[in-house]
């Protein structure tokens, strides 16, 4: 296959940039070339030098400003890599082992499949989420597996939406809105799925690998980030609610539980 681009979204926290850095390179059995966007304040960058000095796959790139939102930081990646499928993951995120197998033959294999989401874990091996469902007529998010036992969910299906903490992406589907939302509060992962979606592509989820990710390490939970977060969903059900048109895609007594065979394919 031809060597896979991995954004890598960092700011600040540097404890969380060497712990997904290590996973990334011992779980990541595909040639690949790493793209880290930093518009980090701390030492992160004088980390990243030195680590890109034992590498020679890394493009260092520091944005002249500050990242507003995930959708800007995939954009910038997305100008400056090349391969049509591409992992973003957020420094907050690390993978486990053969984390990427089945999601990636899936996603090369069908080519109708926009995202595919991965298992998300507590430290305690809860499953954060496994995927989502929206209403059509209320834009209402449902999280399918939340707070289960982490060894559930362990499979294939098509869902409405997935987290982009650590998302496979077919560059021919994405077109991402950067200033839709206030940044970093939620909402903009729905949104971008229920955008991909709309436009015929299949959104997954990939329970056959997963990755641990830091509580609230994006959102906050600060009161002026709860009021951001309300504003965001104030949007978001102003720009969903009532729409059929991607919930169309998927037929109801399938829309939930629809598995792909990735091994026949």
């Amino acid at each position: 296959m031809e060597v896979l681009d991995i954004i890598l979204l960092t700011h600040n926290r540097l404890n969380q940039t060497v712990r997904c850095l290590d996973a990334l390179y011992r779980c990541t059995k595909v040639p690949f070339k790493l793209t880290i966007i930093d518009d980090s304040t701390d030492s992160t960058p004088k980390y990243i030098e030195r680590f890109k000095k034992g590498h020679d796959n890394i493009n260092y790139i520091r944005p002249e400003e500050v990242i507003r939102s995930g959708n800007q930081a995939i954009n910038i990646g997305l100008r400056n890599t090349k391969s049509e499928i591409v992992l973003f993951i957020t420094q907050s995120t690390y993978v486990e082992p053969a984390y990427l197998d089945a999601a990636l033959r899936t996603i090369q294999s069908e080519k109708g499949v926009a995202a595919i989401g991965f298992k998300l874990l507590y430290m305690d091996g809860r499953i954060m989420t496994a995927g989502g469902i929206v209403d059509p007529q209320t834009a209402v998010h449902y999280a399918i597996g939340s707070l289960a036992p982490g060894h559930l969910y362990s499979q294939l299906m098509e869902v409405d939406v997935v987290s982009f903490a650590v998302v496979l992406l077919r560059r021919e589907a994405i077109k991402l809105d950067e200033d839709f939302y206030i940044g970093f509060r939620g909402w903009d992962d729905t949104h971008n799925c229920l955008e991909m979606r709309e436009r015929g592509w299949h959104i997954m989820y990939c329970g056959l690998g997963a990755a641990y990710r830091e509580i609230g390490a994006s959102s906050g939970l600060t009161p002026e980030a709860k009021l951001e977060q309300e504003e965001n969903g104030r949007r978001f059900h102003e720009r969903w609610a009532g729409n059929t048109k991607w919930a169309e895609t998927i037929s109801e007594e399938d829309r939930i539980w629809r598995k792909i065979d990735y091994l026949e394919s």
